[in-house]
């Protein structure tokens, strides 16, 4: 019986990037996460505990609007935008559920225009409106 030697193939493993993906399934994936980490965080919304970073701006947010951009501008620093957001929700009677409500339709949105930024742009060029 003669032998004969058989050269190992060599397989490489190729990564399949979002560009490879079909983009209906990937929208898909990201539509997914998006409704799901938007149905955990208002199923949360009375469920944690007050945070620091919740509370002070519905402090400062009951102030009149120039004290507020005093505060944040001047003072404090911070996103000028969610103290609005924060002085509005104060002065219309809302509380903290109400900011976390805000916070989490800001947190789905950002992330599903991340993401299309990302399959877009590719790796390390994704860019997001939040901070």
């Amino acid at each position: 019986m003669a032998e004969t030697a058989v050269e190992p193939s060599v397989r490489t493993l190729a990564r399949a990037t979002p560009r490879d993906l079909d983009r209906r399934l990937f929208a898909a994936g990201v539509a997914a996460i998006t409704i799901g980490t938007g149905a955990f965080l208002l199923v949360q919304l009375s469920g944690w505990p007050p945070h620091e970073d919740e509370t002070l701006p519905l402090f400062v947010g009951r102030q009149s609007l120039g004290g507020l951009f005093d505060t944040v501008l001047g003072k404090r620093g911070g996103a000028p935008l969610h103290f609005v957001l924060a002085w509005v929700v104060a002065h219309t009677g809302g509380g903290l559920e109400t900011m976390r409500f805000l916070s989490a339709l800001f947190a789905t949105e950002d992330r599903a225009i991340g993401m299309r930024s990302f399959v877009e742009n590719g790796p390390g060029k994704a860019s997001f409106t939040g901070s």
